[in-house]
């Protein structure tokens, strides 16, 4: 997990104590998570935070209340994998397809990547991937990492 305090020290970088407003929505996407507008707005007014001039305490808290929110939404991943089937509402993907759109859909992902990921999933003779299988596997690593 990256520690915020460096992510706010590397943004302060002229030290003057305090991150802009402006600058915190980026500063929270160095920290690894990826929040909407509207949730960072809502982590500001949840946390008091209303100066335009935001101090460390202020950030951490910040990256505390979005962190409470920021586990996958399960329905949003099983809707990409069932966008990945071929129709037969089978719950399998086939590992090819996974393989190809990590490879070209956003940020691109090395064949490492793919490989290690392939590995943690047991992949059948056929080679498909039981996508409930990697949600699980996906928010139960995340779940921890979160400390839930």
């Amino acid at each position: 997990m990256v520690d915020p305090k460096k992510i706010f020290a590397e943004f302060d970088s002229d030290k003057r104590g305090y991150l802009n407003r402006k600058e915190v929505p980026d500063a929270i996407r160095c920290c690894g998570l990826n929040p909407s507008e509207e949730d960072i707005m809502k982590a500001f007014r949840t946390t008091n935070c209303t100066t335009t001039k935001v101090q460390e305490n202020q950030f951490h808290s910040l990256v505390k209340e979005l962190r409470k929110t920021s586990l996958p939404d399960e329905t949003r991943l099983r809707a990409a994998f069932k966008s990945l089937e071929d129709g037969s509402d089978s719950g399998l993907i086939p590992a090819a397809d996974l393989s190809h759109m990590l490879k070209s859909k956003g940020e691109k992902v090395s064949q490492k990547v793919i490989d290690d990921l392939l590995s943690l999933i047991d992949v059948g003779v056929t080679t498909d991937i039981d996508y409930e299988e990697l949600i699980a596997l996906l928010t139960a690593d995340l779940e921890k990492a979160a400390g839930f």
